[in-house]
């Protein structure tokens, strides 16, 4: 059992060579969305999560502020991020199969407020509903996390 108090029982996260092997082709798509959330102005960072003892590939904006995260998946990766009931207005869907692929978290947003969408990332036409969602949770006004040292 690895001891969860030591940063080193959790091992070390994928290298590029095996994201690589582990993606193969898809390897240009993970690339692609990473560079999409760069331009928005994300920093990318690898982070352990405890609750599901996997890596994930997370994005920050700006203040330290949460923006997306791609995890690997047993057939290949997904994007996961939040969006406010608010912000679905904002996505700019043009066929019925990406409003269909929605229609779960937009429904979960109806009733929360907001919804965690995790898109599974299978080819290439998968990437224009994620440059969607992109650009509808970066319009989110967010103030920079305050650093709570010295209180």
């Amino acid at each position: 059992m690895k001891d969860k108090s030591n940063p080193a029982a959790h091992g070390n996260h994928p290298t590029q060579r095996k994201l690589a092997e582990r993606l193969q082709s898809n390897l240009a798509l993970w690339n692609e969305i990473c560079l999409m959330a760069s331009e928005i102005g994300a920093t990318w960072r690898w982070m352990y999560s405890d609750r599901t003892e996997q890596w994930s590939f997370r994005a920050y904006l700006p203040g330290d502020r949460f923006f997306t995260s791609l995890s690997l998946t047993d057939s290949d990766f997904e994007v996961s991020l939040n969006l406010k009931f608010e912000e679905w207005d904002a996505l700019y869907l043009p066929t019925p199969e990406m409003e269909a692929r929605l229609a779960e978290p937009r429904a979960k947003a109806a009733e929360s407020g907001e919804a965690w969408i995790y898109l599974p990332v299978k080819e290439k036409s998968d990437i224009p509903l994620v440059a969607s969602l992109f650009a509808a949770r970066s319009r989110r006004q967010q103030t920079p996390k305050s650093s709570r040292r010295g209180r």
